[in-house]
């Protein structure tokens, strides 16, 4: 009986020690969110407005359309886990691989000339001529290589802005990043005419969506991690500085866009979770957590949401779907009266006429 009692207390020494002491990935920053908006009553109320939605299975080919760009014939391309980027008919009833990056692609756009830029996680920002052929526009900052680059939109004048998530973890480290909360995500410009990689803004948590305004007079730019986006000035007395545009989401805000006019869609893979907001301001803590297994961390669960915007930030839709029929969403565009979305995860992309 005593061998087992110490026993007993020998493993739950070495467990104890191991939960407290041993070395993680991660060097997490005390930060104290505020209250989550409720989800149970009020503007961001749930509700299944997109549960009618149609999907659209990539599965033959893949899995994860994270983004989708429709070319000027209506042909929807999205990209997939395995580098392959596949092309649907305007009626959805053909599907074929158009090219294969050999990364991950992830944000991608339509420029001026009908290539396609493409925000490839590990590639870089890409450029793909209708005939398949793959530019590489940068891939670096300052010899410093750029390994989760993430969304991006094109200016009038060719100019691309875009996002590197974090420069401290590539694509499959986004849970750290998240957990770890620090300013690792950098907002940038490229140049097509001098060939340029600038740097616009740093030290954002988790730099993800971008969408320029309809006078191009400043952009939008997720923080996941932080449950805002921000506002950047392009152009007028405020250039080069920024501000908060919306905050305290419910969700964790991923890719956005702007319809032309005047609404900012926004994709939320999940709602908030009130046991991570609890443990943020702990860093101690939250090293705990990061090393318990990962099915007792917190969870992702299945939800479906977006929300649209107008430019002053007053909410205009929020469209959820408590099953998630399509999740996690991490992209919504909206074409005429339709909104398509994307998924990190999922086998199927999906669109619905806006209720």
């Amino acid at each position: 009986m005593k061998l087992l009692l110490r026993s007993l207390f020998i493993g739950l020494a070495l467990l104890i020690a191991y939960l407290c002491f041993w070395p993680v990935e991660i060097d997490p920053v005390a930060w104290n969110p505020p209250q989550a908006p409720s989800l149970e009553e009020g503007p961001f109320q749930k509700n299944d407005k997109l549960a009618a939605m149609d999907r659209y299975l990539v599965s033959e080919f893949g899995e994860g359309p994270e983004d989708l760009a429709l070319d000027s014939l209506g042909n929807v391309y999205t990209g997939l886990t395995n580098g392959k980027i596949i092309r649907f008919s305007p009626d959805q009833s053909r599907v074929e691989e158009f090219v294969n990056t050999g990364g991950r692609p992830l944000g991608m756009q339509f420029d001026s000339f009908g290539n396609l830029v493409v925000a490839d996680a590990p590639q870089g920002l890409l450029s793909i001529s209708l005939d398949g052929k793959i530019e590489v526009l940068t891939n670096s900052y300052k010899g410093e290589k750029l390994e989760l680059v993430d969304d991006l939109d094109i200016a009038s004048d060719g100019k691309i802005y875009f996002s590197d998530a974090s420069s401290k973890f590539a694509l499959h480290g986004f849970r750290e990043d998240l957990m770890e909360h620090g300013p690792w995500g950098r907002l940038f410009s490229y140049d097509p005419q001098t060939k340029e990689t600038t740097l616009l803004l740093d030290s954002l948590h988790f730099a993800n969506g971008i969408a320029l305004n309809k006078d191009e007079s400043y952009l939008l730019v997720n923080e996941t991690a932080a449950y805002q986006i921000v506002k950047y000035w392009l152009k007028g007395p405020k250039a080069g500085q920024h501000e908060v545009f919306l905050d305290n989401l419910p969700g964790f805000p991923d890719n956005l866009s702007f319809n032309g006019e005047d609404i900012f869609w926004v994709a939320f893979p999940n709602p908030r979770k009130p046991e991570m907001d609890a443990i943020m301001p702990n860093p101690f803590l939250r090293k705990v957590v990061w090393r318990l297994p990962e099915f007792m961390q917190p969870a992702v669960e299945r939800y479906s949401m977006v929300m649209a915007f107008d430019v002053q930030g007053k909410l205009l839709h929020n469209l959820q779907d408590t099953k998630g029929i399509l999740a996690p969403i991490t992209s919504v565009h909206q074409v005429g009266d339709k909104i398509y979305m994307g998924s990190l995860s999922d086998n199927a992309w999906g669109s619905i006429e806006i209720p």
